[in-house]
C-alpha cells in the first residue's frame, strides 16, 4: 500500500497533522476532507516539500489509505468512522481525544472494528511526557503532581493525565474528585462541556491536582519528598524551568505526528498509545464525571 493519507478535519488539529506530514523527507499523496464547503489550506510558502495534496468535494469512496487521520470533533467522530471503514481500507487509524461522545458509541464502534484488520492509534502525549521527562523513575513511586492549564482546557485534557497517571502508578484503581469544579455553561461556538477550578486525581502512589486559570500557561511540577522539578510551556517548549533545557515541543501532533508514522509503518514501533488501551480510561472518565455532574457529558 502507497503511502496515501486522509485527514477528516481542517481545523487546528488537522492542520497541525498536516504540517508535520509536509516537513517530513517522504513523498506522500495526501487527501483532505471537510464538510465545510470552500476550505482552503494555507500553506507557508518558505516550507519546502514533495508531496501531492487533494483537496476532496466529496466523502472518499473504495480507496486504500496507509493512514486515516480523524481530527474532528467527538460528536461527529463515529459517524465519520463508520462511513470511512465501510467504503474504504485502511491500515492505520488516529483518532483524537476525547474519543467519542458516549460509551454508546464505542460499543458500536468496536463491533465495526471486531472483524477489520487494522491499527487503530490515538493521538495522545501521555507516553511521550512519561519518556521525555524521565518520569519511569518514578513509576510506583509516591509523587506529587501538579498541573497548570489555561481555562477551560481541564476537561479536554484530562485523559492526557489520566493516562500519564495510569504509566506511573501501582494500581488501575484512578478516583477522580470533581469536589473543587464547576460546570462551564455551553455556547455556539463551543458546543461541548468543561470545567472551571480543579481537579484532583489520586491512586494508590499518585496525588495529582489539575488547576485552570486564566493566563495562557502550562506548566508540571514533579515532587518526589526530595526535591521539587517544574516544566513550563515557553514559545511552543515545555522546559525545566531551573536550567531551560528543552524536553518537548507544542503542539505535538505539529511535529510528531509523521514520527509516529513512520515508525509504525517501516519499523512496527508504537510510539502513540492504542485504541484498547485508551476505551477504558474515557468510559471510567464518563462514568465518574456522570456519578458527580449526575449528567452525561460531551467532552472535546
Amino acid at each position: 500500500m502507497k503511502r496515501n493519507i486522509l485527514i477528516i478535519g481542517s481545523g487546528k488539529m488537522g492542520i497541525s497533522h498536516l504540517t508535520s506530514l509536509l516537513k517530513d523527507k517522504n513523498y506522500y499523496n495526501i487527501d483532505i476532507f471537510d464538510k465545510r464547503k470552500n476550505i482552503k489550506i494555507t500553506i507557508k510558502k518558505s516550507l519546502k516539500f514533495k508531496k501531492k495534496i487533494n483537496i476532496l468535494k466529496l466523502f472518499p469512496k473504495h480507496k486504500k489509505y496507509s493512514l486515516v487521520i480523524i481530527a474532528t470533533g467527538p460528536e461527529v467522530r463515529y459517524l465519520l468512522v463508520k462511513k470511512l471503514l465501510k467504503f474504504n481500507k485502511v491500515k492505520i487509524l488516529l483518532l483524537e481525544k476525547f474519543l467519542f461522545k458516549s460509551k454508546k458509541e464505542f460499543f458500536k464502534f468496536d463491533k465495526i472494528i471486531s472483524k477489520k484488520k487494522i491499527n487503530i492509534f490515538v493521538n495522545l502525549w501521555g507516553k511521550e511526557i512519561f519518556k521525555k521527562l524521565n518520569l519511569k523513575k518514578y513509576k510506583n513511586r509516591k509523587i506529587e503532581l501538579l498541573i497548570i492549564l489555561r481555562e477551560k482546557n481541564l476537561l479536554t485534557n484530562l485523559v492526557h493525565f489520566y493516562y500519564l497517571i495510569k504509566l506511573l502508578s501501582k494500581t488501575n484503581i484512578i478516583h477522580i474528585d470533581f469536589k473543587g469544579s464547576k460546570l462551564i455553561k455551553k455556547n455556539y461556538n463551543y458546543p461541548y462541556d468543561e470545567i472551571s477550578g480543579e481537579i484532583k486525581i489520586n491512586t494508590d502512589n499518585i496525588s495529582c491536582k489539575l488547576i485552570s486559570k486564566k493566563e495562557n500557561l502550562f506548566s508540571i511540577t514533579i515532587n518526589n519528598y526530595i526535591k521539587k522539578f517544574t516544566y513550563e510551556l515557553k514559545n511552543e517548549f515545555l522546559i525545566l524551568k531551573q536550567n531551560k533545557k528543552v524536553k518537548i515541543k507544542f503542539p505535538m501532533a505539529k511535529y510528531f505526528t509523521s514520527l509516529f508514522y513512520n515508525n509504525f509503518l517501516e519499523r512496527n514501533i508504537r510510539l502513540l498509545p492504542q485504541y484498547h488501551e485508551i476505551k477504558p480510561i474515557c468510559n471510567d472518565i464518563f462514568s465518574q464525571s456522570k456519578k458527580y455532574f449526575k449528567k452525561d457529558l460531551i467532552i472535546r
